[in-house]
């Protein structure tokens, strides 16, 4: 956190102070993240004197580090009251106490208040300074992690890339700061779904850190861990876990292994085994960290709150849906006392209880879980989030389940448009809200309706993923019966020929859905005279050499 934030570093760096002075000790503690120790020793040099601006905001940082950002914002609004009446508006310490309560108001998930607070930041620092300045670079990485939280990522990737502009004009390519904002636009690619570009600028600020710092530095486990997250989103779980189990020895040689960054490496490991299904293991890893967050933290806060609805996760894998739901719940009942019943950490448990109660059977509580998660994301975020996406994906799936076909096409349809707006039209994403509407419309007897949702469908995944991919088998097959539905024999002949070429190609010839849309294509051609059918050279051979029927 403490890169996003401006301090008084500089101050901190060049003060001459007393060596035995309670300043300087706080100063020491806090180069050596002993947060504690320096709160103690910052809160006797605020008995002196109560107008210390630059001290509030160091109080303010740790707060923040520590996930206490409620108290970290009343520091900072502080320190603001203070530089305002000293400085005036146009100055750079006000600059900075702006810049600092848009970054506690994004950890609060208060998205618009920190991009609000932020521009003022950047608006007074580019007065003063110009547009070409660590300062300006700093607010404009802000606001493009502010963004990316939000699910815009259009515009996170042009402030993060406005800032590395800036730091290259300023200092070249190995500086401290362009690692940071290198890693940042990694994970906007990877948001967006580009991995190896992600990947690629992840490694660079990795190799850029390495050079400054060595292998035993805070950013280097931090990117680490990112580029081991992004290996796991590619399904390369070995490449994941040798980066993250990288992350965690640099943080247990620094920090030793009573320390909340263990407990979130922890986590992570434990994700990787639960998506090889090693659930056992998984669950060992984040009981740990659980347990080390309890201990830190206590039981009222964001990461116990995080540990709590991992374990409940693992709980739903494992088909104990009891303790899965007491876990969520525990979660759900942690974030709203932290952060009120509206913020995304709220949302995202509601979902998760969604999804429990879905795989339980449970219709009508996941609906209603659904329901709720998405209320929150569209009170937080506006109606063109990602994960409001997502979770029309959810509700639509099981109106559709359920038979409430309108409500259904509804859901659908509105996420459909978010990602739409997000990805652009050459999405999978896009593509599987068009087949879904396609298999609504179907249902509904909407047979024009359908074909022209799922043709969309088709033409996409075949520039994604080329004719031969089982998603252009899937949408070959139900256009071929939506038109053998409406009485278009040869178009639907035509297209489970497609989808049987496709699925050749794809699965090989023995696979059972080659045998399937094989089937499906015999009882199609036996609704056409026996001359207008071919059978192709190919299968023709495949069969007597099988011994079975030929497929054509």
């Amino acid at each position: 956190m403490k890169e996003f934030l401006l301090g008084s570093e500089d101050k901190l760096k060049f003060s001459i102070l007393d060596e035995n002075s309670p300043q300087m000790h706080g100063d020491i503690a806090l180069r050596f993240f002993q947060h504690e120790e320096a709160k103690y020793w910052y809160s006797l040099v605020r008995k002196e004197t109560s107008e210390k601006p630059d001290l509030l905001n160091t109080l303010g940082i740790i707060d923040g580090i520590q996930g206490n950002f409620k108290q970290a914002t009343e520091h900072i609004y502080q320190a603001l009251e203070i530089d305002l009446k000293l400085e005036g508006k146009d100055s750079l310490q006000v600059a900075r106490d702006y810049n600092n309560l848009g970054v506690f108001y994004q950890n609060q998930g208060k998205l618009g208040k920190a991009a609000n607070y932020v521009k003022l930041a950047l608006k007074i620092t580019i007065k003063l300074c110009g547009k070409i300045n660590l300062r300006a670079a700093n607010c404009y990485n802000n606001l493009g992690c502010i963004y990316l939280e939000e699910g815009n990522l259009k515009k996170a990737a042009k402030y993060v890339k406005q800032a590395l502009e800036i730091d290259c004009k300023l200092y070249g390519k190995s500086h401290s700061s362009l690692a940071i904002y290198s890693s940042n636009l990694g994970r906007i690619y990877q948001e967006q779904g580009d991995l190896a570009k992600g990947a690629k600028l992840i490694k660079r600020a990795l190799d850029i850190d390495l050079k400054l710092y060595g292998e035993y530095h805070p950013n280097m486990s931090k990117n680490y861990n990112i580029l081991g997250l992004m290996y796991h989103a590619q399904k390369d779980d070995e490449q994941a876990a040798k980066h993250l189990k990288l992350a965690l020895k640099t943080d247990l040689k620094l920090l030793g292994k009573n320390h909340i960054k263990i407990a979130t490496r922890y986590n992570n490991l434990g994700s990787i085994y639960q998506s090889q299904g090693h659930l056992k293991e998984a669950f060992k890893w984040m009981h740990e960290a659980l347990k080390i967050n309890i201990k830190l933290l206590g039981e009222n806060h964001p990461n116990v709150a995080t540990g709590y609805n991992h374990l409940g996760t693992i709980y739903q894998k494992q088909g104990n849906f009891e303790q899965a739901v007491e876990n969520a719940k525990k979660a759900l009942k942690i974030r709203i006392e932290l952060f009120g019943n509206y913020h995304p950490s709220v949302a995202r448990v509601h979902n998760n209880l969604g999804t429990i109660y879905q795989e339980q059977g449970n219709v009508e509580q996941a609906a209603k879980s659904f329901t709720q998660a998405l209320g929150v994301f569209l009170k937080v975020n506006g109606a063109n989030h990602l994960k409001a996406a997502n979770l029309c994906h959810h509700l639509g799936q099981i109106y559709q389940f359920h038979g409430e076909l309108g409500k259904a096409a509804k859901y659908i349809h509105q996420g459909l448009q978010i990602n739409i707006q997000h990805y652009g039209e050459y999405h999978s994403r896009v593509a599987e809200d068009y087949k879904n509407l396609g298999l609504i419309c179907r249902k509904q007897g909407k047979l024009k309706q359908a074909g022209n949702y799922i043709k969309k469908a088709l033409k996409i995944n075949i520039k994604i993923f080329s004719d031969n991919h089982p998603c252009v088998v899937r949408d070959c097959e139900d256009l071929g019966m939506v038109y053998q539905e409406q009485g278009k024999l040869g178009k639907a002949l035509d297209y489970t020929k497609q989808a049987l070429r496709s699925s050749i190609v794809t699965y090989g010839i023995h696979h059972p859905e080659v045998a399937t849309i094989n089937s499906n294509l015999q009882k199609l051609k036996s609704l056409f005279p026996t001359s207008e059918v071919k059978t192709t050279t190919l299968l023709k051979r495949q069969g007597k050499s099988t011994g079975r029927g030929a497929l054509s």
